[in-house]
């Protein structure tokens, strides 16, 4: 069992964390930084949190790769708590690639509906019999529902059992890493040019160096183990496997990360824009990530991934033999 990276995934939840959809009145200038930025964390995952978010992320690395050379990825979404459902838009660009894959993710109907269209498109260019096959889909959406596969009922309930419960332990580990951060790490800053563009009100900073990151890894990690070896709801080769894994993880992560994070709060406290740049030291080679995020629609976000019901082709159990083949 591998776990990714947990500290890699803390920084990139941190950003994404940082879309407030809660707050009250203004006033923003009676709070800490500490405050404005706890708040807008613990906003951003509450059962009734509902936005749309646009990022952009350009990538350097000194990997000698030319796939690697100005990557940028484009992430365009809506995230509905409330209603358990989730867009995501990615897209992929490196050179002459460029890769889309929207999605929709529906937890209450099981489901899932992907448009595969600019991704038939790219397996077509390098493998043609698989195009052939896959022409069904173009201009169409796929929909990957339950009722469509054979799911052992109770194999499905021990599943969703270790998502839930993981998920709430999730929750409280993020806690846990916004609570831990210095509060010397995190700072008001005078309202800017940018700031009177996007009529905000309050604008802050989050730094952290390799020795926080690494102490607040310790933190989390722990905290993770600890809730999952105390769950009553988890087997015991669940936690057995889940242990080896987090120490597997902290013996093998050998880089260094330090992170800056700008964000602009409206009235409410809620993020509606932040810059973000994360970099990683992964063996010999280094790795750079900025981010450019816009938040908007609080409360009404918009979905595109809408089809028709004409437009809609499952994808069934023997699809995936057939799928198997490429």
């Amino acid at each position: 069992m591998r776990l990714i990276n947990f500290k890699t995934a803390a920084f990139v939840a941190m950003t994404t964390l940082l879309t407030a959809c809660g707050g009250g009145d203004s006033g923003l200038d009676k709070k800490s930084a500490k405050e404005l930025f706890q708040e807008a964390s613990q906003h951003f995952y509450a059962p009734n949190a509902q936005y749309n978010f646009s990022s952009v992320a350009k990538i350097y690395t000194t990997v000698d790769n030319p796939f690697t050379d100005e990557l940028k990825l484009k992430i365009n979404g809506a995230i509905d708590n409330k209603a358990m459902r989730y867009e995501v838009r990615p897209e992929v660009e490196a050179g002459m690639i460029n890769v889309k894959l929207p999605m929709l993710i529906d937890i209450k109907k099981q489901e899932v509906m992907i448009d595969p269209a600019n991704v038939v498109d790219t397996i077509g260019m390098f493998t043609p019999d698989a195009a052939r096959d896959l022409a069904k889909y173009k201009g169409k959406h796929v929909r990957f529902s339950l009722k469509n596969f054979d799911v052992n009922a109770k194999d499905l309930e021990a599943a969703m059992t270790i998502i839930s419960e993981t998920t709430k332990i999730a929750v409280g580990a993020l806690n846990e890493f916004n609570a831990h951060i210095p509060e010397s790490s995190i700072k008001k800053l005078d309202l800017d040019s940018k700031a009177k563009e996007l009529n905000a009100k309050a604008k802050i900073r989050v730094d952290l160096d390799a020795e926080q990151s690494k102490e607040l890894q310790r933190k989390v990690n722990a905290y993770f183990i600890a809730e999952v070896q105390r769950n009553e709801h988890f087997p015991a080769d669940f936690k057995r496997g889940f242990n080896d894994a987090m120490l597997e993880n902290d013996l093998m992560d050998s880089g260094i990360e330090n992170t800056s994070s700008v964000m602009y709060l409206n009235d409410k406290g809620q993020v509606i824009h932040s810059q973000d740049t994360y970099n990683f030291s992964v063996e010999n080679d280094s790795v750079s990530m900025t981010m450019t995020t816009d938040y908007s629609n609080y409360g009404k976000p918009e979905f595109k991934v809408a089809p028709k019901a004409a437009d809609i082709v499952e994808f069934t159990q023997q699809d995936v033999a057939k799928i198997r083949g490429f």
